[in-house]
Order: C-alpha cells, then sequence, then structure tokens
C-alpha cells in the first residue's frame, strides 16, 4: 500500500500533538518495512531537518512545503484547495494527523485529539469557525482515531460519525527519556541550569486558560499563606492563548519569587524536572488525554491530577484528583499531598504500573490494524 501521513506537527519544539506524532509515524516506521510511506508536511518557517529521523528509512518518501499557514487556512476554509493529491499525488490512505485538510481519493483516516475548539473556543487563537468546518470532515472519514475513550465520546456527541468508525489509540510514553534514572550530581546540575530550587511543586503544559492555572495560583497561595511551606511553583510550558491573566494573578499576589515560568524544555531536562519535583499538578479543566501525566507517572511523580475529561482514564489509581472549579478543593489536596509522605510512595508505585498501560508500540500496532481492517472493509 502506499499511505500518506500528515507529518506537520512534528516539525518545530514538540509538544502535546507533536510528541503524538513523531512518536507514532516513528513507531511505525520501526515496525512495518512493507509500505510505502509519504510524509506530507507544511511549515513556512520549520526544518526539513525535523524529519531527519525517517528519512533513513527506504520506504519513506518526504514531501516538505514551506508555505504560509494563513493562506492555507483561508484557501482550504473556502476553497477547499488544494487538496492532499496535489501536495502527494494519490495514496490507498492518508493519516491527517493535523487539522483534516481536502481529500479526494483513498481512505482518509482523522486522528482527533480533542474537541477543546468546540467547549473552549478560547483555547485557540485560530478561529473557531475554521476548526469547526475542518473538522466536519471526520463525519466523511473512513475512520476516525481518538486518543481516549472520553475523546471518542466528544466526538459521536458533535458529529455525525457511526461510532463503529471511531476507533481508541492511546499515546504512549517515551521510556528512553521519562523511565531513565539519573544521579544526583546531574539532578543538582539540573537545577542550576534552570536557576531553581527545591522543593517544587511541577506543572507542565500550554499556559492557556483551559489549563486552569489562574485557580492552581491562587490555591498555591492560600497554601504559602497558611503554611509558609517553602515550595516554588515551576510552571514549564509556551504562552498560549490569552495567558496574559496568568502572570497578571502572580503580580497581584506577589508571587513573582515563588512562582518560577520556564518557556520550554527539551526531553532530558524535563525527565529530569519531573525526577526532582516533590509531585506534579495538572489541574485542567478539559484534555483529550493528558500527556504530562502519563510522563510523570512513568518518571516516578506523584501526581495530583483534574478529575475531568480523559484525565482518570491516564492516572487511573495512581494519585489523587481535585475539582479543577473548586480553588479550595485544590488548595486541600496540594496540602494533603505536601504533609503525607506515605501517601506519595505509595502513588509511585501505582504510577510505574498504571504508566505500562500505555506504549508507543501498542499505539503503532494498534494504528496499523486500523489501515488493515478498512482496506479489508473495502
Amino acid at each position: 500500500m502506499k499511505i500518506g501521513i500528515d507529518a506537520s506537527r512534528v516539525v518545530g519544539e514538540k509538544t502535546g500533538f507533536g510528541v503524538y506524532a513523531y512518536q507514532l509515524i516513528k513507531h511505525i516506521l520501526k515496525i512495518d518495512k512493507k509500505n510505502h510511506y509519504i510524509l506530507f508536511c507544511r511549515s513556512f518557517r520549520g526544518n526539513k531537518n525535523d524529519l531527519f529521523d525517517f528519512a533513513n528509512n527506504k520506504n519513506v518518501t518526504i514531501k516538505f512545503f514551506k508555505i504560509p499557514g494563513n493562506i492555507l487556512r483561508f484557501s482550504w476554509g473556502n476553497l477547499s484547495f488544494p487538496t492532499v493529491e496535489n501536495f502527494i499525488g494519490c495514496v490507498d490512505i492518508f493519516h491527517h494527523l493535523d487539522i483534516p485538510i481536502p481529500q479526494k481519493k483513498g481512505k482518509r483516516v482523522i486522528t482527533a485529539y480533542d474537541t477543546a475548539y468546540l467547549k473552549y473556543p478560547e483555547s485557540t487563537e485560530i478561529n473557531p469557525v475554521y476548526f469547526k468546518k475542518m473538522y466536519k470532515q471526520l463525519e466523511g472519514a473512513d475512520r476516525v482515531i481518538a486518543i481516549s475513550n472520553s475523546c471518542k465520546n466528544d466526538i459521536i456527541d458533535h458529529y455525525h460519525v457511526d461510532k463503529s468508525r471511531v476507533k481508541i489509540v492511546y499515546p504512549g510514553v517515551d521510556r528512553a527519556h521519562f523511565c531513565k534514572d539519573f544521579s544526583d550530581r546531574q539532578l543538582r546540575e539540573c537545577l542550576i541550569e534552570l536557576n531553581i530550587t527545591k522543593p517544587l511543586i511541577l506543572f507542565v503544559g500550554t499556559l492557556e486558560p483551559r489549563k486552569n492555572l489562574v485557580r492552581l495560583i491562587e490555591a498555591y497561595d492560600i497554601l504559602l499563606q497558611r503554611h509558609k511551606v517553602a515550595h516554588k511553583l515551576v510552571l514549564v510550558g509556551k504562552k498560549g492563548w490569552k495567558y496574559d491573566e496568568i502572570f497578571r494573578v502572580i503580580r497581584k499576589k506577589g508571587l513573582e519569587n515563588s512562582v518560577v515560568h520556564i518557556d520550554y524544555l527539551p526531553y532530558e531536562s524535563l525527565s529530569m524536572l519531573y525526577k526532582i519535583a516533590d509531585f506534579f499538578i495538572y489541574p485542567s479543566i478539559y484534555e483529550g488525554f493528558g500527556l504530562p501525566i502519563l510522563e510523570a507517572i512513568s518518571s516516578g511523580c506523584p501526581v495530583i491530577s483534574s478529575k475531568s475529561s480523559s484525565m482518570p482514564e491516564v492516572l487511573g489509581d495512581a494519585g489523587l484528583y481535585v475539582d479543577p472549579y473548586n480553588i479550595e478543593d485544590i488548595y486541600e489536596t496540594i496540602k494533603r499531598m505536601i504533609f503525607d509522605r506515605g501517601l506519595k510512595e505509595g502513588f509511585v508505585k501505582k504510577g510505574k504500573r498504571q504508566s505500562e498501560k500505555f506504549s508507543w508500540e501498542k499505539a503503532a500496532e494498534s494504528t496499523l490494524e486500523n489501515y488493515y481492517e478498512m482496506v479489508r472493509d473495502g
């Protein structure tokens, strides 16, 4: 078969969807040497070298196009042109790992990461009407791959997609990085390089309203006022849409020396930070999966998570849960995690077991099964 995959998310600093796209493609190519893959990438400022890891495979052709995103979005949203075929020719299957683009021929597979563009339109700077229009293509897809059961239910609820065509392929975790052990010297050097001190509470994710960081900061401020703990709150992530309110609250509360923002960290430094952190907190209001939770428990870091959407699927019984809308609940749960050492030790063990349920090898095998099943069904 000739299989096309949209690898655009792979280009640049890989977070969230980019991690999923990179790891999935990497592991599919690792186990499938029979089919021919055409990797399509559109990025105006990106570098083709980001696809270098895939270029050495004999069954891979890379098609890289430097086209401004705003031009493509206008053309796709208003003209349904250019199509997949205009870029890479005809394929038997095309797998959309980014916003679905027009396609005329071949089987259509669309990975849906979440429906935040419908539930929380403020979470994206791109017009949500455009997202909604492009994702209408889910209704005509031969197969929709959801990254969690929660995401699957959202897709079925919001779009006219037969549930038999929606399959779940959970993300995995990069065990080479997040299950790695580090020496005390390496961890100390990491803290020095980042100019932060222990103990610390860690959050990882894009800084945007959906991540619920304002309530987290308010709960953290209550903690400092009532208990005078030494913990810093470390926020690791790019500034996303409408992030200004987060820093306004930090200034208002006088927390400039207590809340630390780190823009982006490569895998090596991030995996060390999970090891260093007293615990990880993820109070997000909505997630299609919640990959940082999986990274944290794989690293042996205790977790506090929101109880909403997909996050209980990832964490299971390996952490504590909060009502993301209740600041007092977030505060009480943080306090409990800080002062109950036995609780944390138990969650480290449970987290390691829970993380073993997810792997990129399983994700790649399941994706390939979906490809073959579509072809068999005609």
